[in-house]
Protein backbone atom coordinates (compact mmCIF):
# COMPACT_ATOMS: atom_id res chain seq x y z
CA UNK A 1 0.00 0.00 0.00
CA UNK A 2 1.08 3.58 -0.61
CA UNK A 3 2.15 5.56 2.40
CA UNK A 4 -0.10 8.53 3.09
CA UNK A 5 2.70 11.05 2.55
CA UNK A 6 2.57 13.37 -0.40
CA UNK A 7 5.51 12.96 -2.74
CA UNK A 8 5.63 15.25 -5.76
CA UNK A 9 8.07 12.89 -7.42
CA UNK A 10 5.03 10.65 -7.90
CA UNK A 11 3.43 10.97 -11.33
CA UNK A 12 0.56 13.42 -11.49
CA UNK A 13 -2.94 11.99 -11.57
CA UNK A 14 -5.89 13.51 -13.39
CA UNK A 15 -9.44 13.12 -12.19
CA UNK A 16 -12.40 13.96 -14.40
CA UNK A 17 -15.89 14.63 -13.04
CA UNK A 18 -18.93 15.09 -15.20
CA UNK A 19 -21.36 14.72 -12.33
CA UNK A 20 -23.26 17.26 -10.25
CA UNK A 21 -22.56 18.88 -6.92
CA UNK A 22 -24.00 16.00 -4.89
CA UNK A 23 -21.71 13.55 -6.62
CA UNK A 24 -18.76 15.83 -5.92
CA UNK A 25 -19.49 15.77 -2.20
CA UNK A 26 -19.59 11.97 -2.23
CA UNK A 27 -16.23 11.80 -3.98
CA UNK A 28 -14.41 14.05 -1.51
CA UNK A 29 -13.22 11.01 0.46
CA UNK A 30 -11.61 9.63 -2.69
CA UNK A 31 -10.09 12.98 -3.64
CA UNK A 32 -8.68 13.49 -0.14
CA UNK A 33 -6.92 10.13 -0.33
CA UNK A 34 -5.61 10.72 -3.85
CA UNK A 35 -4.25 14.21 -3.24
CA UNK A 36 -2.05 12.92 -0.42
CA UNK A 37 -0.33 10.58 -2.87
CA UNK A 38 -0.35 12.38 -6.19
CA UNK A 39 0.17 15.85 -7.55
CA UNK A 40 -3.53 15.79 -8.35
CA UNK A 41 -5.11 17.81 -11.13
CA UNK A 42 -8.90 17.79 -11.15
CA UNK A 43 -10.98 18.51 -14.24
CA UNK A 44 -14.64 19.40 -13.77
CA UNK A 45 -17.41 19.69 -16.30
CA UNK A 46 -20.07 21.79 -14.62
CA UNK A 47 -19.43 25.38 -13.61
CA UNK A 48 -21.25 25.28 -10.26
CA UNK A 49 -19.25 22.25 -9.18
CA UNK A 50 -16.08 23.94 -10.34
CA UNK A 51 -16.84 26.99 -8.19
CA UNK A 52 -17.50 24.78 -5.19
CA UNK A 53 -14.38 22.70 -5.67
CA UNK A 54 -12.05 25.64 -6.27
CA UNK A 55 -12.71 26.80 -2.71
CA UNK A 56 -11.11 23.69 -1.30
CA UNK A 57 -8.70 22.16 -3.83
CA UNK A 58 -5.71 23.33 -5.80
CA UNK A 59 -5.10 22.58 -9.47
CA UNK A 60 -8.72 22.83 -10.58
CA UNK A 61 -9.55 22.96 -14.28
CA UNK A 62 -12.92 23.46 -15.92
CA UNK A 63 -13.97 22.07 -19.26
CA UNK A 64 -17.18 22.21 -21.31
CA UNK A 65 -17.53 18.66 -22.54
CA UNK A 66 -21.02 18.31 -23.97
CA UNK A 67 -23.09 15.40 -25.17
CA UNK A 68 -21.51 15.67 -28.59
CA UNK A 69 -17.82 15.76 -29.44
CA UNK A 70 -16.35 19.25 -29.86
CA UNK A 71 -12.94 19.29 -31.57
CA UNK A 72 -12.03 22.78 -30.28
CA UNK A 73 -12.73 21.81 -26.66
CA UNK A 74 -10.87 18.55 -27.16
CA UNK A 75 -7.70 20.27 -28.38
CA UNK A 76 -7.73 22.80 -25.53
CA UNK A 77 -8.18 20.16 -22.85
CA UNK A 78 -5.63 17.82 -24.43
CA UNK A 79 -3.06 20.63 -24.39
CA UNK A 80 -3.64 21.17 -20.65
CA UNK A 81 -3.34 17.46 -19.96
CA UNK A 82 -0.06 17.19 -21.87
CA UNK A 83 1.50 20.07 -19.92
CA UNK A 84 0.78 18.20 -16.68
CA UNK A 85 2.71 15.18 -17.97
CA UNK A 86 0.46 12.79 -16.05
CA UNK A 87 1.25 9.11 -15.76
CA UNK A 88 -2.09 8.08 -14.28
CA UNK A 89 -5.51 8.97 -15.63
CA UNK A 90 -8.51 8.47 -13.32
CA UNK A 91 -12.15 8.79 -14.33
CA UNK A 92 -15.41 8.34 -12.47
CA UNK A 93 -17.90 5.76 -13.65
CA UNK A 94 -20.52 8.22 -14.91
CA UNK A 95 -18.28 9.97 -17.39
CA UNK A 96 -18.73 9.56 -21.16
CA UNK A 97 -15.98 6.98 -21.16
CA UNK A 98 -15.04 6.84 -24.83
CA UNK A 99 -14.34 10.57 -25.08
CA UNK A 100 -12.40 10.67 -21.81
CA UNK A 101 -10.28 7.70 -22.78
CA UNK A 102 -9.55 9.46 -26.05
CA UNK A 103 -8.13 12.34 -24.01
CA UNK A 104 -5.95 9.93 -22.06
CA UNK A 105 -4.59 8.12 -25.09
CA UNK A 106 -3.98 11.32 -27.04
CA UNK A 107 -1.96 12.72 -24.13
CA UNK A 108 0.14 9.52 -23.96
CA UNK A 109 -0.91 8.66 -20.41
CA UNK A 110 0.22 5.06 -19.81
CA UNK A 111 -2.15 4.03 -17.01
CA UNK A 112 -5.93 4.43 -16.97
CA UNK A 113 -8.13 3.64 -13.98
CA UNK A 114 -11.86 3.91 -14.56
CA UNK A 115 -14.66 3.54 -12.06
CA UNK A 116 -16.89 2.89 -15.06
CA UNK A 117 -15.46 -0.64 -15.14
CA UNK A 118 -16.76 -1.25 -11.62
CA UNK A 119 -20.15 0.13 -12.61
CA UNK A 120 -20.39 -2.45 -15.39
CA UNK A 121 -19.53 -5.25 -12.97
CA UNK A 122 -22.34 -4.44 -10.54
CA UNK A 123 -25.11 -2.88 -12.63
CA UNK A 124 -27.01 -6.16 -12.90
CA UNK A 125 -26.78 -7.09 -9.22
CA UNK A 126 -30.05 -7.50 -7.31
CA UNK A 127 -28.58 -5.38 -4.52
CA UNK A 128 -26.80 -2.45 -6.21
CA UNK A 129 -23.62 -1.08 -4.72
CA UNK A 130 -23.58 2.49 -3.48
CA UNK A 131 -21.59 5.03 -5.48
CA UNK A 132 -19.20 5.60 -2.59
CA UNK A 133 -18.25 1.93 -2.65
CA UNK A 134 -17.38 2.14 -6.32
CA UNK A 135 -15.25 5.23 -5.77
CA UNK A 136 -13.40 3.38 -3.03
CA UNK A 137 -12.79 0.49 -5.42
CA UNK A 138 -10.95 2.93 -7.68
CA UNK A 139 -8.58 3.64 -4.78
CA UNK A 140 -8.03 -0.09 -4.31
CA UNK A 141 -7.13 -0.38 -8.02
CA UNK A 142 -4.40 2.19 -7.34
CA UNK A 143 -3.24 0.27 -4.26
CA UNK A 144 -4.16 3.20 -2.00
CA UNK A 145 -5.38 2.80 1.55
CA UNK A 146 -8.86 4.23 1.96
CA UNK A 147 -8.51 7.14 4.34
CA UNK A 148 -12.18 7.50 5.25
CA UNK A 149 -15.35 5.82 4.10
CA UNK A 150 -17.83 8.66 4.58
CA UNK A 151 -17.35 12.27 3.36
CA UNK A 152 -17.08 14.84 6.11
CA UNK A 153 -16.98 18.47 5.04
CA UNK A 154 -17.70 20.02 8.43
CA UNK A 155 -14.27 21.64 8.54
CA UNK A 156 -14.64 23.41 5.19
CA UNK A 157 -14.81 27.20 5.31
CA UNK A 158 -18.13 27.81 3.64
CA UNK A 159 -18.91 31.32 2.48
CA UNK A 160 -20.68 33.09 5.32
CA UNK A 161 -23.14 35.76 4.28
CA UNK A 162 -25.00 38.58 5.94
CA UNK A 163 -28.36 37.34 7.16
CA UNK A 164 -30.89 40.02 6.16
CA UNK A 165 -34.06 38.06 6.83
CA UNK A 166 -36.47 38.22 9.74
CA UNK A 167 -36.52 34.46 10.25
CA UNK A 168 -33.80 32.41 11.97
CA UNK A 169 -31.03 30.52 10.23
CA UNK A 170 -30.06 28.59 13.38
CA UNK A 171 -32.04 25.34 13.87
CA UNK A 172 -34.02 25.96 10.70
CA UNK A 173 -36.17 23.23 9.14
CA UNK A 174 -35.52 23.12 5.41
CA UNK A 175 -37.77 21.74 2.68
CA UNK A 176 -35.89 21.23 -0.57
CA UNK A 177 -38.33 20.75 -3.44
CA UNK A 178 -36.01 18.87 -5.78
CA UNK A 179 -32.89 18.99 -7.97
CA UNK A 180 -33.01 22.56 -9.35
CA UNK A 181 -36.79 22.06 -9.60
CA UNK A 182 -36.38 22.12 -13.37
CA UNK A 183 -38.30 20.09 -15.91
CA UNK A 184 -35.44 17.66 -16.51
CA UNK A 185 -35.62 16.52 -12.90
CA UNK A 186 -39.33 16.93 -12.32
CA UNK A 187 -39.68 13.24 -11.48
CA UNK A 188 -37.66 13.80 -8.30
CA UNK A 189 -39.58 16.82 -7.00
CA UNK A 190 -41.58 16.60 -3.77
CA UNK A 191 -45.24 17.43 -4.52
CA UNK A 192 -46.46 20.71 -2.97
CA UNK A 193 -49.43 18.96 -1.32
CA UNK A 194 -47.09 16.67 0.61
CA UNK A 195 -45.10 19.66 1.88
CA UNK A 196 -48.35 21.40 2.83
CA UNK A 197 -49.53 18.36 4.81
CA UNK A 198 -46.34 18.42 6.90
CA UNK A 199 -46.34 22.17 7.49
CA UNK A 200 -49.94 22.13 8.65
CA UNK A 201 -48.97 19.74 11.45
CA UNK A 202 -45.95 21.73 12.64
CA UNK A 203 -46.54 23.76 15.83
CA UNK A 204 -46.61 27.53 15.34
CA UNK A 205 -43.42 28.16 17.34
CA UNK A 206 -41.52 25.70 15.13
CA UNK A 207 -43.16 26.78 11.88
CA UNK A 208 -41.42 30.17 12.00
CA UNK A 209 -38.15 28.29 11.50
CA UNK A 210 -39.33 26.58 8.31
CA UNK A 211 -37.57 27.48 5.05
CA UNK A 212 -39.03 26.24 1.77
CA UNK A 213 -37.02 26.58 -1.40
CA UNK A 214 -33.22 26.69 -1.25
CA UNK A 215 -32.55 26.01 -4.92
CA UNK A 216 -32.95 27.99 -8.11
CA UNK A 217 -35.56 30.60 -8.97
CA UNK A 218 -37.45 27.87 -10.83
CA UNK A 219 -38.89 26.88 -7.44
CA UNK A 220 -40.78 30.12 -6.88
CA UNK A 221 -44.00 28.96 -8.52
CA UNK A 222 -44.10 25.84 -6.32
CA UNK A 223 -43.27 27.85 -3.20
CA UNK A 224 -46.12 30.23 -3.96
CA UNK A 225 -48.50 27.28 -4.27
CA UNK A 226 -47.41 26.05 -0.82
CA UNK A 227 -47.90 29.55 0.61
CA UNK A 228 -51.41 29.73 -0.78
CA UNK A 229 -52.46 26.32 0.51
CA UNK A 230 -51.02 26.75 4.02
CA UNK A 231 -52.39 30.26 4.44
CA UNK A 232 -49.28 31.22 6.38
CA UNK A 233 -46.15 33.21 5.85
CA UNK A 234 -43.51 30.94 4.36
CA UNK A 235 -39.80 31.70 4.45
CA UNK A 236 -38.02 31.08 1.16
CA UNK A 237 -34.54 31.56 -0.29
CA UNK A 238 -35.20 30.32 -3.82
CA UNK A 239 -32.67 31.74 -6.25
CA UNK A 240 -30.82 33.67 -3.52
CA UNK A 241 -27.95 31.33 -2.56
CA UNK A 242 -24.82 30.10 -4.24
CA UNK A 243 -23.70 26.57 -3.40
CA UNK A 244 -21.20 27.65 -0.77
CA UNK A 245 -23.82 29.76 1.02
CA UNK A 246 -26.28 26.89 0.75
CA UNK A 247 -23.86 24.59 2.53
CA UNK A 248 -23.34 27.19 5.26
CA UNK A 249 -27.12 27.45 5.73
CA UNK A 250 -27.48 23.66 5.91
CA UNK A 251 -24.69 23.49 8.49
CA UNK A 252 -26.85 25.65 10.77
CA UNK A 253 -30.08 23.72 10.21
CA UNK A 254 -31.88 21.23 12.41
CA UNK A 255 -33.45 19.04 9.71
CA UNK A 256 -33.81 18.95 5.95
CA UNK A 257 -36.62 17.23 4.01
CA UNK A 258 -35.50 16.48 0.48
CA UNK A 259 -35.63 14.09 -2.44
CA UNK A 260 -32.59 12.54 -4.13
CA UNK A 261 -30.54 15.72 -4.61
CA UNK A 262 -27.30 17.56 -3.91
CA UNK A 263 -28.58 19.20 -0.68
CA UNK A 264 -29.28 15.70 0.65
CA UNK A 265 -25.60 14.82 0.23
CA UNK A 266 -24.49 18.19 1.61
CA UNK A 267 -26.59 17.68 4.74
CA UNK A 268 -25.32 14.14 5.31
CA UNK A 269 -21.70 15.19 4.84
CA UNK A 270 -22.35 17.94 7.38
CA UNK A 271 -23.87 15.35 9.73
CA UNK A 272 -27.29 16.97 9.76
CA UNK A 273 -30.66 15.20 10.04
CA UNK A 274 -32.21 14.21 6.71
CA UNK A 275 -35.62 12.87 5.70
CA UNK A 276 -35.07 11.60 2.15
CA UNK A 277 -37.99 10.75 -0.16
CA UNK A 278 -37.09 8.45 -3.05
CA UNK A 279 -39.35 7.85 -6.05
CA UNK A 280 -37.75 7.06 -9.43
CA UNK A 281 -34.20 6.61 -8.17
CA UNK A 282 -32.66 3.84 -6.07
CA UNK A 283 -31.58 4.88 -2.57
CA UNK A 284 -29.21 1.90 -2.45
CA UNK A 285 -27.18 3.51 -5.25
CA UNK A 286 -27.41 7.25 -4.66
CA UNK A 287 -29.05 7.49 -1.26
CA UNK A 288 -27.76 8.29 2.22
CA UNK A 289 -24.51 6.73 3.30
CA UNK A 290 -23.25 6.54 6.85
CA UNK A 291 -24.81 6.53 10.31
CA UNK A 292 -28.54 5.84 10.22
CA UNK A 293 -28.95 8.00 13.32
CA UNK A 294 -28.93 11.05 11.07
CA UNK A 295 -31.43 10.05 8.40
CA UNK A 296 -34.57 8.20 7.40
CA UNK A 297 -35.36 7.04 3.87
CA UNK A 298 -38.91 6.64 2.60
CA UNK A 299 -39.62 4.97 -0.73
CA UNK A 300 -42.66 5.25 -2.96
CA UNK A 301 -45.50 2.73 -2.72
CA UNK A 302 -45.65 2.21 -6.49
CA UNK A 303 -44.47 -1.11 -7.91
CA UNK A 304 -42.55 0.58 -10.72
CA UNK A 305 -40.36 2.49 -8.26
CA UNK A 306 -37.40 2.70 -8.58
CA UNK A 307 -37.50 2.84 -12.35
CA UNK A 308 -34.00 4.25 -12.87
CA UNK A 309 -30.86 4.38 -10.77
CA UNK A 310 -30.29 8.03 -11.63
CA UNK A 311 -33.70 9.31 -12.72
CA UNK A 312 -32.65 9.98 -16.30
CA UNK A 313 -35.38 8.19 -18.19
CA UNK A 314 -38.73 9.51 -19.35
CA UNK A 315 -41.44 8.55 -16.87
CA UNK A 316 -44.52 6.98 -18.48
CA UNK A 317 -46.52 7.47 -15.28
CA UNK A 318 -45.97 11.25 -15.06
CA UNK A 319 -43.93 10.91 -11.84
CA UNK A 320 -46.83 9.46 -9.85
CA UNK A 321 -44.32 7.73 -7.56
CA UNK A 322 -43.52 11.06 -5.89
CA UNK A 323 -47.22 11.47 -5.13
CA UNK A 324 -47.68 7.95 -3.78
CA UNK A 325 -46.09 8.39 -0.35
CA UNK A 326 -48.22 7.61 2.68
CA UNK A 327 -48.71 11.04 4.28
CA UNK A 328 -49.08 9.56 7.75
CA UNK A 329 -45.82 7.69 7.35
CA UNK A 330 -44.06 10.86 6.16
CA UNK A 331 -45.42 12.83 9.11
CA UNK A 332 -44.40 10.12 11.59
CA UNK A 333 -40.87 10.01 10.14
CA UNK A 334 -40.60 13.80 10.13
CA UNK A 335 -41.42 14.17 13.85
CA UNK A 336 -39.33 11.10 14.68
CA UNK A 337 -36.25 12.80 13.22
CA UNK A 338 -37.17 16.20 14.65
CA UNK A 339 -37.26 14.80 18.18
CA UNK A 340 -33.97 12.89 17.97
Amino acid sequence: MHSMVKDFSNPAAILFFGAGAGNFIMTTSMIDSLKEIYDLHIFFKQEHVYNLASIHYDNIHRFSLGKTFDLKDFLVIRKKIRTINAKVFITTFQDPRRILLLYAYSAFIPRIVSGYDHYNRVKNEKTPSHELDRYNWVLKDLDITIKKQVPNISNWNWEKFEWKFNFPMEDSIIFHIGPSAEEANISKNIPPDLIVSIINEIPADVREKVIIGIGSSHEKKIVQEVKTKTGSKINTLSGMLNISQLCYLISKSRLIVTSDSAPMHFALALQKKVLALFGPTDYRVTGPYGSRNNYLVLTSNMNCSPCAKYGRISCKENAKCMEAFDKNEVLKSFFNLLDR
